[in-house]
């Protein structure tokens, strides 16, 4: 008789995943608020609706973000 040499887990109960996915879900759906400063190179383009930012993260990793119009009047006023 062989010796079973990986031992055996329990797999998960349906409550189990359930609860992971709802943590999961919360996280996920959080709404996440931050303050930055930004540099006048980091404003890539101003729209009549908003601004668009160059920002990167990670490693050779970037990304445009859009703020809305509310975001451009404080940029003006900081800018002036």
């Amino acid at each position: 008789m062989k010796k079973k040499l990986i031992k055996e887990k329990k797999l998960p109960t349906e409550d189990g995943i359930w609860k992971s996915y709802q943590d999961f879900k919360r996280n996920r759906d959080a709404v996440h608020e931050f303050e930055v400063e930004l540099n006048l190179n980091q404003v890539e383009e101003v729209v009549e609706d908003g601004i668009y930012i160059k920002v990167q993260f990670g490693i050779r990793q970037e990304g445009l973000i859009f703020l809305y119009q509310i975001f451009k009047s404080i940029w003006k006023k900081k800018k002036s």
